[in-house]
């Protein structure tokens, strides 16, 4: 199971649903942003960003549950 089939099986879910996300890769695919957006992710960050800018959207996304 890759993380996109992950990320569709906890959207199926209504107790998980509500759970938010992040697709952390090593893709910068415009495509794989995209499908990943459709599936239902929260953010999609590649693993070039800084950790900086991980933490401020981690922090972002802990704040709104």
């Amino acid at each position: 199971m890759n993380g996109f089939e992950c990320l569709n099986e906890l959207k199926k879910e209504k107790r998980l649903s509500g759970i938010p996300v992040i697709i952390y890769t090593t893709s910068d695919d415009g495509n794989a942003r995209n499908i990943a957006r459709d599936l239902g992710a929260k953010l999609f960050l590649t693993k070039l960003s800084t950790h900086q800018k991980l933490h401020e959207n981690l922090k972002l996304i802990l704040e709104t549950i």
